[in-house]
């Protein structure tokens, strides 16, 4: 369905007096191929610029992890290896602990490039989720005017329009959370907080990733506690 007002896709054109062809502006019932047709997404002006954070922030969250895998792996191989003859009367421990050490750390490694790489509820543009563009907010991409300043449009079935992302955010309960991370200069769904350890957003999507690698803390100091606790005594020379 098109509404009656028309359009140019050369405003600076219209107002120098050129004739150009005029498009009917579609109405908020039009089919998404029909504001495809005036509104091409790879036409629609760029996304924000990522934050210095974003690129800055996740070497600070592998260092952390780099850092305390390499410290619990040492420590639970020295204590294994220092075991010598006394790792019979321990029965099959030292043939776990070690292992299970190195376990913790691939699955750390896994959850810390899930978390930096994987899927964490970014709203991307397509055809779904761009259109129908809010009639306010075509107006401003027609005359190609700053939206600084604009505020988000919330739609008559409460989903909201990013004016940033021009992405329509899912309403509360059906997908979580809508939020637009000012680092991230993305939307997601689902938000739960923005790690400035790992410089990524925390989202439903990758929460239970999150608290995996915390439970690979945990479970890791443990371990090395576990491997140091039955480490042979140290005999004191009289």
């Amino acid at each position: 369905m098109l509404c009656g007002e028309y359009i140019s896709r050369d405003p600076e054109a219209t107002l120098r007096g050129e004739g150009v062809p005029l498009l009917p502006f579609p109405g908020p019932e039009a089919s998404q191929e029909q504001w495809a047709s005036v509104f091409p997404i790879d036409e629609l002006p760029p996304l924000s610029s990522r934050a210095f954070g974003f690129y800055a922030e996740p070497w600070c969250g592998v260092g952390v992890v780099s850092l305390m895998s390499l410290l619990l792996v040492s420590l639970t191989t020295d204590a294994a290896s220092e075991a010598g003859s006394d790792a019979q009367k321990a029965g099959s421990v030292y043939h776990v602990v070690v292992p299970l050490i190195w376990t913790w750390a691939a699955v750390a490694f896994a959850c810390v490039a899930y978390l930096l790489c994987g899927d964490n509820g970014e709203v991307k543009r397509t055809a779904r989720t761009c259109y129908p563009i809010p009639p306010q907010i075509a107006r401003f991409l027609m005359s190609s005017d700053s939206m600084d300043g604009m505020s988000n449009v919330t739609g008559p079935d409460g989903r909201t329009y990013c004016v940033r992302c021009l992405v329509w955010r899912p309403k509360e309960g059906e997908g979580g959370v809508g939020h637009h991370c000012s680092t991230c200069q993305r939307c997601v769904t689902g938000f739960d907080h923005h790690c400035g350890v790992f410089g990524r957003c925390i989202t439903s999507r990758n929460m239970p990733c999150f608290y995996t690698l915390i439970a690979m803390l945990l479970t890791g100091v443990l371990t090395t506690g576990a491997a140091l606790s039955m480490q042979a005594p140290q005999e004191v020379a009289p």
